[in-house]
């Protein structure tokens, strides 16, 4: 083989070896979620790693009865098979968030069919012991494999976040959120149930996860 055809020949190699590495790149290890409705100037992105998220109080005024009788609200019985923490990039503000996706067992309220797997944006970071967010502990408690009871509901097109004239549609994100992280789970962690006992006062603090769902069901008749 001559020398120009050698030279020819390591030229192809070398760009087909640096085309399947930007190829890899671009494909395998890109971790931004891509964004099409929202504006220019927001990123998303996954997340490993500690993180500290300056926040205040999200938690509006709200009643029991509404959660059980507004048909907004869907209430599900399920497993955590993916809890993905995000960093929401608005400008040069950054937020952090997760994204946890949940296997439904069983539908309690709304049309969510059982067997299903729903993306639901948590309204906080999830086990990352660095990140703190004010009213929200029990969501940032979730844990892939966690079976619970989730109070959602789906995102429409005024679910937004808006920073510095920007909007960010959630339903970029995921299909369903929480109307805050604190209030809308039961977890069971080690046997017991994890959730807000200052807001469900009527719900005994040692309830098993069926005694909870039992409870529910009896406030939705």
């Amino acid at each position: 083989m001559k020398k120009k055809q050698i030279c020819i020949f390591v030229i192809v190699i070398i760009a087909v070896i640096i085309g399947a590495m930007i190829y890899f790149y671009s494909n395998g290890n890109n971790n931004t979620i891509e964004l099409k409705k929202s504006d220019g100037g927001i990123e998303v992105s996954y997340v490993d790693g500690n993180y500290k998220n300056e926040s205040k109080s999200n938690l509006a005024e709200i009643k029991q009865d509404k959660i059980w009788n507004d048909d907004k609200y869907c209430i599900v019985e399920g497993t955590v098979e993916k809890a993905n923490n995000i960093e929401i990039r608005i400008d040069d503000k950054k937020m952090y968030n997760a994204i946890i996706e949940i296997k439904v067992e069983s539908d309690i309220k709304g049309k969510i069919k059982e067997g299903s797997t729903i993306s639901v944006l948590s309204g906080c970071a999830t086990m990352k012991e660095e990140i703190y967010q004010e009213d929200s502990y029990i969501n940032s408690q979730i844990e892939e494999g966690d079976r619970g009871i989730f109070i959602i509901h789906k995102y429409g097109i005024d679910d937004t976040l808006e920073l510095n004239q920007k909007i960010l549609y959630l339903s970029e994100l995921a299909d369903y959120g929480f109307e805050d992280a604190e209030r809308f789970a039961f977890l069971e962690k080690n046997g017991n149930t994890l959730f807000s006992s200052n807001f469900y006062k009527d719900l005994k603090d040692n309830a098993k996860l069926d005694e909870v769902k039992s409870y529910i069901e009896d406030k939705i008749k």
